[in-house]
């Protein structure tokens, strides 16, 4: 079976290449547009990098396989956020200069209220002994909470930045003879980053669906636990091209769209948690446990420390390096504190 870890390693590697060319191509969307970073990071990045769970996930769950539907949400949304820990660590003096956007921060106030009601449902079937899922058709009251939750977060939203629509303007009525090439090279090249950033998102979603089939693929091979396995390898499979993405637009300067990213990509996991559920026929993934009540805890304190850094950032006068290296280890712990759990 060697030849599945250099399939594996190829993958890898072209994973790390496409995810590098999009989240270029979305930095520089992002500055010659109008659109949103929260709109091209937190929904159409957070969407395309996010694909390969839901692929997985409605396999899992027509496999009847609901511990590894939850494990690999659950893990890879964790993981996503533990990531934006590590990045407040290491890029300090980046996230310390950049602004986060409102629409993101109101992403995780979203995610997190999906949590809270996750929680809440989860807790009042384990102590009270009463199952919310609905007959016949088998599908938990949660399915419709998180659809409606994320239908509402798009609704809300702000998708054009009417402040840089003004700059454009602004700036193509200044000189009108030697503007007008400038503005016609700038569509042009425009164009061609939009179609570069189609075609690398096709192949991305195919190399990450490939990745995670065979990271499947192995898991199943070597016999792995179910839970540590979806929360741990192919959690981590899944959250590739979100890790990579991420690096290179913080690189870039970018942090909202990153932080956009991150956030998406967890507020969209929850709405492919949903979607599996559909899928599954045999109860419902969400799992009526107390270990997954401590799960989806573990992300919500991971929720507050990326809030908190936020709230930080609009507060000058309280936000270091230090501070939102804090935040960052309080991430780091809780991913630390979500393995043990599943172990």
């Amino acid at each position: 079976m060697w030849w599945l870890f250099i399939l594996y390693a190829v993958l890898l590697v072209l994973v790390v290449f496409l995810s590098n060319i999009v989240a270029k191509c979305t930095d520089y969307i992002e500055k010659h547009t109008k659109l949103t970073g929260a709109l091209l990071g937190g929904v159409v990045l957070a969407g395309i990098t996010s694909l390969p769970e839901l692929v997985t996930s409605i396999t899992s769950s027509l496999l009847g396989e609901p511990n590894l539907v939850q494990g690999d949400i659950l893990g890879s949304s964790i993981f996503d956020i533990c990531i934006l820990g590590v990045i407040m660590i290491v890029f300090g003096k980046v996230v310390k200069n950049s602004t986060i956007s409102k629409d993101n921060a109101r992403f995780v106030l979203w995610t997190g209220l999906i949590c809270l009601c996750i929680i809440a449902v989860t807790l009042i079937e384990v102590l009270c002994g009463v199952s919310l899922v609905i007959p016949y058709v088998n599908i938990n009251v949660l399915t419709f909470v998180c659809i409606i939750l994320y239908i509402v977060a798009l609704l809300t939203m702000k998708k054009v930045d009417e402040n840089k629509a003004q700059n454009t303007v602004n700036t193509t009525n200044t000189n009108t003879n030697n503007q007008s090439v400038d503005v016609v090279t700038d569509k042009k090249e425009l164009k061609s980053v939009i179609i570069k950033f189609v075609i690398s998102a096709v192949f991305l979603i195919g190399v990450s669906i490939g990745i995670t089939f065979i990271s499947n693929f192995i898991s199943n091979e070597y016999g792995l636990g179910k839970g540590l396995v979806g929360a741990l390898f192919l959690g981590v499979a899944t959250s590739l091209p979100e890790i990579i993405s991420s690096f290179t637009l913080v690189r870039l300067g970018n942090y909202n769209s990153a932080f956009g990213n991150i956030i998406g990509s967890c507020l969209f996991n929850f709405l492919v948690l949903s979607i599996a559920d559909v899928f599954y026929f045999g109860g419902s993934v969400f799992l009526a446990s107390l270990s997954s009540v401590y799960a989806v805890l573990c992300i919500l304190v991971s929720l507050c420390a990326l809030y908190l850094s936020y709230l930080l950032q609009t507060r000058t006068k309280y936000c270091n390096r230090g501070t939102l290296a804090l935040c960052g280890i309080v991430t780091v712990i809780c991913y630390v504190v979500f393995l043990i759990i599943l172990a």
